[in-house]
């Protein structure tokens, strides 16, 4: 889009620091996004996470987390994808197989369960569907494993989370915009807001106070 680089450049002239996780180059055969889903693979994802967290500590250097303490649980996932699911075929139809991935479940050392978000980090994701997906059971692709659990991973630090799915641009903002979210946004040092690029296209992005 001709446009992407002038909006690219109004955002960091206003103050807004842009991660663009679009990879430089794409090796033949490389596997970015799910064969029949909307949303990117698990290795993609992870590999954002990476870079993101890698990026906030360049930009915003944040103190040590002592507490915090994470490992890695492979888990095998199996699903048709949503592309598949809204052509609403039948239960038992067999002109689409499901394909079957490997996520990396993030789990707590301190309480040996799946990592949860955390209200009180001073680590804030802001999302859609992109940050859900391997996080939210309902979405059919696993628990516990998304964007926020692979970001705290690797920031070595608890995360926070407001992200919804099909929520366009408005409703995740709406809802950071809440007032009783006051208390909460005042223990932010970072701020990540995560949204798909073709959100720029078909989105109004009206202004929502906070």
């Amino acid at each position: 889009n001709r446009g992407y680089a002038q909006f690219a450049e109004d955002l960091r002239k206003s103050g807004v620091d842009l991660f663009d996780p679009t990879p430089a180059t794409v090796a033949p055969g490389q596997v970015r996004f799910l064969q029949q889903d909307t949303h990117w693979a698990p290795e993609f994802m992870e590999e954002v996470a990476r870079r993101l967290a890698e990026h906030i500590g360049r930009v915003t250097p944040l103190p040590a987390n002592n507490l915090a303490s994470y490992r890695l649980e492979e888990e095998s996932v199996t699903r048709v994808g949503d592309l598949v699911d809204m052509l609403t075929l039948t239960k038992n139809q067999r002109i689409y197989a499901p394909q079957t991935i490997r996520i990396r479940k993030v789990v707590d050392n301190r309480t040996g369960r799946p990592y949860e978000p955390d209200p009180d980090a001073d680590v804030l994701l802001v999302g859609d569907s992109y940050t859900n997906i391997y996080s939210q059971a309902d979405m059919g692709w696993g628990s516990s494993a998304g964007l926020a659990e692979h970001l705290a991973y690797r920031l070595h630090r608890p995360v926070d989370v407001i992200a919804f799915n099909g929520g366009g641009t408005w409703r995740a903002r709406a809802e950071l915009a809440r007032p009783e979210n006051v208390e909460r946004l005042e223990r932010k040092k970072v701020i990540v807001y995560q949204f798909a690029a073709r959100s720029l296209l078909g989105e109004n992005w009206k202004i929502v106070p906070v």
